[in-house]
């Protein structure tokens, strides 16, 4: 039983991830904007002792780390999250990538059929048996043999 995610579905959670990651490094730039403005505007300065010890760093970081309750996670932990998401996805497209490269023939289209395609072993096996005109327990015997070991790499990733 395959349960490893095809190239496809990885591109699009990659693509989901940096897309997500984008917005909440906007989201902390706003909320840094919002506590270290550097525009032109003239701002109304109130003296008194409450706003002479105020301090926008710690209130920055105060609000960059709070938990939200939604993700239950904070803004910083989701970037930081989010930023391993697509490090983890980028090196399972990457190793992908490099099985493809090393296999050929009945077995590149084998691989290709189950990790690309996303199909369950059993049919790719019976369509590249009836493609080369194979009994199906030659393809099983020789063929998906050899590229088990790579489904089982990215099963590990």
């Amino acid at each position: 039983m395959c349960d490893f995610k095809n190239y496809t579905d990885t591109k699009c959670e990659l693509e989901l991830n940096k897309n997500r990651l984008a917005l909440l490094e906007e989201q902390k730039e706003m909320i840094y904007i919002k506590y270290f403005s550097t525009t032109a505007h003239l701002k109304e300065v109130v003296v008194s002792k409450t706003n002479a010890k105020h301090d926008n760093y710690a209130d920055y970081m105060h609000e960059i780390n709070s938990i939200s309750p939604v993700t239950g996670l904070s803004l910083s932990e989701e970037i930081l999250y989010t930023i391993n998401n697509i490090k983890r996805l980028e090196k399972y497209l990457k190793r992908m990538d490099d099985i493809l490269a090393s296999v050929e023939g009945m077995q590149y289209e084998l691989f290709y059929l189950i990790a690309c395609k996303g199909m369950k072993p059993t049919p790719a096996v019976e369509q590249i048996a009836t493609k080369y005109n194979y009994d199906s327990q030659t393809i099983w015997k020789y063929h998906y043999k050899k590229i088990k070991k790579y489904i089982e790499k990215l099963k590990s990733v």
